[in-house]
């Protein structure tokens, strides 16, 4: 009887469905590239990139996840926005919750409050951040998100 509880158990959750998250997966959209798999043409853009990613490496930041998602190289130094993957999951998660509470707020409120949705802020996976590059003399300077 001992031997048969468990299976019986296990039968049953999987027949009820257990385990399984019934809301559709979305793919996440993310249209920045990988700093890692950036390309360009040009040479001083290449060299700074490639610097930047031995810098991260050298932090034991996460290079495989960390997306190039804004730089500027008009004036010096040059600057660089780098963002992890998470910051794109909470991106998503409060453009969900927006558009939730957009469709909340066409409906008739019967004199309740407003829903409101308070994004968390900071810098959520530690690794989100500007990087300015002087390719003059190849200095590189790190400004993690607070």
């Amino acid at each position: 009887m001992k031997k048969i509880l468990p299976l019986l158990f296990m039968v049953i959750s999987i027949a009820c469905g257990a385990g399984k998250d019934s809301r559709p997966q979305t793919p996440l959209r993310i249209d920045a590239p990988l700093l890692s798999e950036f390309s360009t043409n040009n040479s001083d853009l290449t060299r700074a990139l490639d610097q930047i990613i031995t810098y991260l490496d050298s932090k034991n930041a996460p290079t495989d996840s960390l997306y190039l998602t804004d730089y500027q190289t008009d004036s010096i130094p040059w600057a660089f926005r780098i963002d992890h993957y998470r910051a794109f999951v909470e991106q998503d998660k409060f453009d969900r919750e927006m558009a939730k509470e957009d469709s909340l707020r066409q409906l008739p409120s019967g004199g309740r409050g407003e829903i409101v949705y308070v994004p968390k802020s900071g810098n959520q996976s530690g690794h989100d951040r500007w990087i300015t590059y002087n390719p003059k003399t190849s200095e590189i300077n790190d400004y993690l998100d607070q």
